[in-house]
């Protein structure tokens, strides 16, 4: 499976390969400062990886986190609705290494901070909510950090 981008005027195109083994899972692809992000369903099994596309040209992938559900639960009991369920990602922080995460089984939303390691519960969906979620994050064409000069 791959990627493939196109830039704003539909001239230029090129394609990345989905990283090496992910391709039997579902993922989400998503930009996250600055950097082409792919996140793997997350099972009590296999656990999740979270890779990054520092550098388009070279093409490769590199491993920026990896977690477990089961290590989640024990570091934060209260936090995790069902620790036995697959946890899909839904959407990835366009300015921090945030990942937003939705139970198989379950209706609730929660965000898993990468860099701190921090899981909570955001809010309670509503019952028999649909299994698919569509995030919306705005389209810019320039990014929000130039924006402030930074």
């Amino acid at each position: 499976m791959v990627l493939v981008s196109v830039d704003m005027e539909g001239k230029a195109w090129n394609w990345i390969n989905v990283p090496e083994g992910c391709f039997h899972y579902v993922g989400t692809i998503g930009l996250s400062q600055g950097c082409l992000h792919y996140a793997t369903t997350i099972t009590p099994v296999r656990g999740d990886s979270t890779l990054g596309l520092e550098n388009h040209d070279s093409k490769e992938w590199v491993l920026k986190d990896s977690l477990s559900i089961h290590k989640l639960f024990i570091d934060n009991p209260l936090s995790i609705d069902h620790p036995e369920s697959d946890y899909h990602t839904v959407g990835i922080h366009p300015d921090c290494d945030t990942l937003f995460l939705v139970p198989k089984r379950g209706a609730s939303l929660a965000s898993y901070d990468m860099r701190h390691q921090i899981f909570c519960n955001i809010l309670d969906l509503e019952k028999g909510c649909l299994s698919r979620h569509l995030p919306y994050v705005p389209l810019f064409s320039e990014s929000l950090a130039d924006a402030d000069g930074q």
